[in-house]
């Protein structure tokens, strides 16, 4: 095998290689033997059929099977000879080739950059901490009895907050759709269970009362057919129904499935203390990836570039079809944002893979297993579907190892680093995480925060954008103020 440097320029690198007739011929040629092993002809014994006839009939499919295998290994021997590690699949291009001739093919491929040096113990960042208090508690009881309310049948006109139950019907330019009726619901009202004005409109209404209801399907509803599409429903109340909240004491906690009322504080103050060390975290992750990118100064390869911002762009723009805002200046101005938030993706992705390949992080059989079984369990009632497929993707596995390295590199560098405690009120600590959260909301996603995607994770360059797509899911800061 001969190895010729044709192009270096910054990380892009381009080689020639030529790999000897004699080796490929020999190659052909023992494989040839192993398949008239068991290969069988007329007039021969199997086994015996002889070389010639064995080419003539299994000759090219060997041949290309061959070089694709010969490419591959002597790709990656050139690579270890020259010692380059490629930040993405190289490109390969046969150059010559011709029976009997030697096989001499073009590799181009951009390796990873040179990483900085930082000393992680001198990076000063600030830990925003808070404690639970009676208001947050009493905050998420009042949630608990916000999902559980009681119900009284009153005889009197219904308002907002009030529940009525109904039956009806809609139609569309005079024909019934499907979906579109039921009978002795439940509809509360400024609940937004219904399409938008669906439920002003049965506000004053009361018992025995038959209501016409004109409404406007919104553009973006999730059935396209019914997209902007006036309908009327044809209501029938049968009671107005006053809301009556809960009244919280050992009872009530006992519906939520907790011993008495103080166990069940206790388990809102543990998941509210979870929440906050949530929301701590990822503040101070967004102040250390600020941090490293500034230290990271390096060049990005071109490749990666490009397929991170297309895989941003594509999200972005997949809402913006029918905005007439969205017009040729404010895509500009969009994918230069864009632009900048690929390139911090990719920079920190890169940085934050090299840490864990230096230090020896990995991700253990135990941690991949928990990984996939929680992405399952956002399945119910296909969770072992989702498991058949995650174990024979090794795309959407690598997809879920990301996650966890990120978090154990993130770790491994905030033991080292000078964090200062600062404590703030509840109030404060949420407010700065909806600044973050309105930050990422501008650019229609949240991927300031991250490093290499919208959740905060290393992302992994490969071909098959759209593997993890039949599983994806959506990440959401949760506090006190969340209503979920």
């Amino acid at each position: 095998m001969q190895i010729k440097k044709v192009n270096s320029d910054k990380l892009k690198r381009e080689y020639d290689v030529t790999i000897p007739a004699g080796d490929i011929a020999s190659r052909v040629e023992k494989k040839l033997k192993e398949i008239g092993k068991k290969a069988k002809f007329p007039g021969f014994r199997p086994g015996k059929a002889p070389v010639a006839l064995l080419k003539k009939n299994y000759g090219q499919s060997v041949l290309g099977e061959v070089v694709e295998q010969m490419i591959g290994q002597t790709s990656m021997e050139a690579l270890e000879k020259e010692n380059l590690r490629p930040a993405m699949r190289p490109k390969f291009e046969i150059v010559a080739y011709a029976d009997n001739a030697d096989l001499k093919y073009n590799m181009k491929f951009e390796i990873l950059p040179e990483m900085p040096k930082i000393n992680f113990e001198k990076l000063k960042l600030e830990r925003l901490k808070t404690g639970v208090t009676d208001e947050e508690i009493n905050a998420g009881l009042d949630r608990l009895a916000a999902r559980v309310k009681n119900f009284k049948k009153v005889e009197r006109a219904a308002k907002k907050g009030d529940a009525v139950l109904i039956d009806f019907k809609g139609s569309i330019a005079g024909t019934e759709f499907a979906g579109g009726a039921g009978e002795n619901f439940t509809l509360e009202l400024g609940g937004n269970q219904f399409i938008p004005g669906f439920e002003d409109q049965l506000v004053g209404a009361k018992s025995g009362e038959d209501r016409k209801v004109n409404v406007t399907f919104p553009k973006d509803y999730h059935n396209k057919e019914f997209s902007r599409k006036d309908a009327v429903f044809e209501v029938k109340v049968h009671e107005v129904q006053e809301t009556l909240p809960p009244e919280i004491n050992d009872e009530f906690a006992k519906k939520m499935q907790f011993d008495n009322l103080a166990k069940l504080k206790e388990a809102i103050a543990k998941q509210v203390e979870k929440d906050f060390a949530e929301i701590s975290r990822t503040l101070v992750k967004k102040e250390l990836f600020d941090a490293l990118e500034k230290k990271c100064d390096f060049h990005v390869p071109e490749e990666m570039l490009e397929s991170e911002f297309d895989t941003i762009w594509k999200h972005a723009v997949a809402g913006k079809k029918d905005d007439p805002e969205f017009d040729k200046k404010a895509e500009e101005k969009l994918k230069k944002e864009y632009k900048k938030m690929a390139e911090r993706r990719v920079k920190l992705g890169i940085f934050l893979a090299e840490m864990a390949r230096e230090n020896g992080i990995n991700v253990s059989d135990q941690e991949l297993s928990g990984a996939m079984l929680e992405k399952a369990r956002g399945f119910p009632g296909a969770e072992q579907k989702v498991m058949e497929y995650l174990s024979r993707n090794q795309t959407a596995l690598e997809e879920l190892k990301g996650p966890i390295i990120e978090d154990k590199v993130v770790d491994f560098i905030l033991a080292k680093a000078t964090i200062k405690e600062n404590a703030v009120s509840s109030k404060e600590l949420l407010a700065a995480a909806d600044k973050l959260e309105e930050e990422a909301a501008s650019l229609g996603t949240a991927g300031y925060v991250s490093a290499a995607d919208e959740h905060g994770h290393i992302h992994h360059g490969h071909d098959d954008d759209d593997a993890d797509d039949d599983f994806d899911d959506g990440h959401h800061v949760h506090g006190p103020g969340c209503n979920h």
